[in-house]
This record gives structure tokens, C-alpha cells and sequence, in this order.
């Protein structure tokens, strides 16, 4: 049984809050990634790139293979590198996108362990909420999902601590879902990336 995602969302938050270190230490963190548990153990991943400031950025996949992990890394780099920081924080509605981009594919039967890794270092300032993603995910679950799918349509999210992140709530969130919180206000964001990829 493979434990280890072969699909990874990254919600990047690219919220005005995160200019200056915010912004420096995020791409910093993704140059450094050389390789992850994934291909290291011999399987392709799926990476989802979802930035989001006041609302939901498009979704950008790239694809990093075992055979030469370091090409698809290097592309995730560049990505990270051009994002410029502004606007507000719509944590939650970034999540009800993800949830709704994982839904389609598992239900087109692609299967794949699936995780979210949530940067942020701020509070939700959108309208949508934490209860209104979790009436989201019951709906996804109940609606949309078939039998065989329903187990992907609902995947954990791993909240990364940076900044003046909502602690308690991310923790609320990482319960909800099945996920763990990472705290990497006081240590290297890139070793937290490996360690969850």
C-alpha cells in the first residue's frame, strides 16, 4: 500500500502580507526541493499549483517523475519565483477550489493519493468560511463522489505555519480533514516541504 502522495495541491498564499520575508522564504523553500518521497520511492507525482490572495488563482499542474524529478522541481521553482505578493486573504474559497479540482479527477477514475499543503501566514479575510468549506466537503462527498472515488474526494489538509498564521484555526482545519499542522514559523520551510512531499 503506498502511504506517500502522488498528487500534491499547493495553496500558496500570496496575500499582501506575504511581501518582503513572507515572499523570499517561499521561494527559497521551493528552489531547495531536489527530489521527494514520492519519486524517491520510485513514483511519478501530479503537482497542483493554486496560489490565492483576495480569491483563488487558476490552477497550474506540472508533473515531476522519478526518472528526473529535478526537471518538474525546477519548473515549480520558476513558478513560485514570479509570484508577486497583494490583495487579501481567501483561505477558504482557495480550499472549496482545490476540493472541487480533486473531485472531477477522481471521478474520472485517475487515481491518486492525494494531500493539500496550505501555506499561509494570515487569517481567512474572504467570505467564505471554514463551516461553509466543511458543508462543501459534505456536499462534494454526498453529491459528487461515487463509492469507489469517495475516499479521494476528500483528502487531508496539511497547514504550514508561516507569519502570523491563525494557529488554533488551522488546527481546527487539519482536524477536520484528517491532516497534521506544520509549524514553520521558527524553522526552514524547505525541510517541512520534503518532509510532507
Amino acid at each position: 500500500e503506498v502511504h506517500y502522495p502522488t498528487r500534491v495541491v499547493f495553496a500558496l498564499d500570496v496575500s499582501g502580507s506575504m511581501r518582503g520575508r513572507g515572499i523570499v522564504d517561499l521561494r527559497t523553500a521551493f528552489a531547495s526541493l531536489t527530489g521527494t518521497v514520492a519519486t524517491e520511492h520510485g513514483q511519478n507525482m501530479q503537482v497542483l499549483l493554486l496560489p490565492f490572495a483576495s480569491e483563488p488563482g487558476e490552477i497550474t499542474p506540472i508533473e515531476v517523475t522519478a526518472a528526473n524529478p529535478g526537471r518538474g522541481l525546477g519548473e515549480i521553482a520558476s513558478y513560485v519565483a514570479g509570484l508577486q505578493p497583494g490583495g487579501g486573504t481567501a483561505l477558504y474559497a482557495t480550499l472549496v477550489r482545490a476540493d472541487q479540482k480533486i473531485a472531477d479527477e477522481a471521478t474520472q477514475g485517475r487515481e491518486h493519493v492525494t494531500a493539500v499543503i496550505l501555506i499561509t501566514d494570515g487569517h481567512n479575510t474572504g467570505a467564505t468560511s471554514l463551516a461553509d468549506f466543511r458543508d462543501q466537503r459534505t456536499a462534494l462527498t454526498t453529491q459528487r463522489c461515487t463509492p469507489r472515488s469517495r475516499g479521494r474526494c476528500q483528502v487531508p489538509v496539511f497547514p504550514v505555519l508561516v507569519g502570523e498564521a491563525d494557529e488554533p484555526e488551522m488546527r481546527e482545519l487539519a482536524d477536520l480533514t484528517g491532516g497534521s499542522v506544520r509549524d514553520a514559523r521558527n524553522t526552514d520551510l524547505g525541510r517541512v516541504l520534503r518532509d510532507l512531499t
